[in-house]
């Protein structure tokens, strides 16, 4: 990163800022608090009922200040803001939530809004790394981190004169959105991978490739029949179709009570089926100490409610809460079954219940259908998956490392640009 920053020339001549987070700036540049060269706007309105479009928090892309339009309606206090006023997130600042507003609106009271004749480059300064942090370490509440104003108003900035302001708002406009193109086509990728990796499953686990010595090939459609099973569609002639329930013991969570207790020394750790299931807490929050429902290492977690769907394989013994089942794989290597079950959700969709949140009954989850292949063949089909697997998670992570280099290339270069340390022509 240091010799992508190095290729740009430094200023002539620099002076002592006197600010210790700024450090030296170039000669010419002025040094100001925040509100003698900012206007704080505290125009407050009832959001109920208005025609102006409103923005929340949501609103506002972190680290790039991009504005995510949704269809949202707020009853309250608001804060009114026009074209070209910067609107800066003062509710958790490290999130980075700076917009330079493209219209005229209300938004959130979380926000501040400024005014200022040179919002451009104001808006570059304010979304630096240099600048949240130093508005990070100012915030107080433990679990809702806000700034004041007071504090922000009272930063003191160095700023060039308004054309330097211009030009350096324009180049990192055209570096930054051509960093932000870059992210966007690796984001992309990666989402592509793992579609490939979601074929991949689905192909494998029904028979629509047939797996020999790592490879595969498209079935002969005259090798196939008709499962009856929509999900899992045709399958080879030889293999079966069984309920789960037939494949399987499956044990349904338990629900809380007052058995729960905080000391991991006296206790099971109690795990509950929730969004982010498909990574298992190593640090649990509560643990069972009279446990009735106890997974073993190796079953499947599945989660059968908020949300339906989720699943790992147990990396030890767990209480599972009512949210889960463990599934104790039978006549069929457990692996193969795991990769059956990912796609289990597209078959429960329609038995899903409730309407605080989705639930599947304990007789549709013991009902629901897998295909069934001969045991050699699901060895087979296993081994295929976690080799391709491997080369696409290779890829992934390749492209999240240069996704982060980006990003943290995006950061320096607006730091560097915004103080003074590089010079823009």
């Amino acid at each position: 990163m240091k010799k992508l920053i190095h290729k740009y020339k430094k200023y002539s001549a620099y002076k002592d800022s006197g600010i210790e987070w700024l450090g030296d700036v170039p000669k010419d540049w002025e040094v100001k608090r925040l509100k003698y060269v900012l206007q704080l706007i505290n125009d407050k309105t009832l959001s109920l009922n208005s025609n102006k479009l409103y923005i929340g928090m949501e609103n506002i892309e972190s680290y790039t200040g991009r504005y995510i339009r949704t269809e949202n309606e707020v009853e309250g206090l608001a804060n009114k803001f026009k074209i070209n006023n910067i609107l800066f997130g003062k509710l958790r600042p490290y999130l980075t939530k700076v917009y330079l507003a493209h219209f005229n609106g209300l938004c959130s009271t979380e926000f501040l809004v400024y005014k200022t004749n040179y919002p451009k480059f104001f808006h570059k300064l304010m979304l630096s790394n240099s600048f949240i942090n130093i508005v990070d370490s100012s915030t107080y509440g433990a679990k809702m981190p806000r700034a004041s104003s007071e504090f922000i108003g009272n930063i003191p900035l160095a700023f060039p004169p308004i054309a330097e302001q211009t030009a350096i708002a324009n180049f990192l406009d055209d570096k930054t959105g051509k960093i932000e193109k870059a992210i966007s086509q690796k984001e992309k990728m990666i989402a592509l991978l793992k579609e490939r990796k979601q074929i991949i499953i689905q192909n494998a686990v029904t028979g629509k490739w047939t797996i020999t010595k790592g490879k595969h090939e498209i079935t002969p459609p005259e090798k196939l029949k008709d499962s009856g099973v929509e999900w899992i569609g045709k399958i080879p002639k030889h293999w079966e179709v069984k309920r789960l329930k037939y494949v399987s013991t499956i044990l349904m969570g338990q629900s809380p009570d007052n058995q729960y207790v905080n000391d991991k020394k006296h206790g099971i750790p109690f795990l509950q089926g929730n969004a982010e299931f498909n990574i298992l807490y190593p640090n649990a929050k509560l643990w069972c100490s009279k446990p009735k429902k106890i997974s073993n290492i190796g079953d499947l977690l599945f989660s059968i409610r908020a949300p339906v769907g989720a699943i790992n394989i147990s990396n030890k013994v767990y209480c599972i809460g009512r949210g889960l089942c463990a599934i104790n794989a039978i006549n069929i290597k457990k692996e193969y079954l795991y990769y059956c079950a990912i796609n289990f959700k597209i078959d429960l969709n329609k038995y899903i219940t409730g309407s605080t949140f989705e639930a599947v009954s304990t007789f549709n989850m013991r009902n629901i259908f897998t295909p069934l292949p001969p045991l050699s063949e699901q060895k087979s089909i296993v081994n295929f998956i976690e080799s391709q697997f491997t080369k696409i998670d290779k890829a992934i992570n390749l492209q999240e490392r240069q996704i982060e280099k980006l990003k943290e290339y995006k950061a320096i270069l607006i730091d560097n640009a915004v103080t003074g340390k590089i010079k823009v022509n």
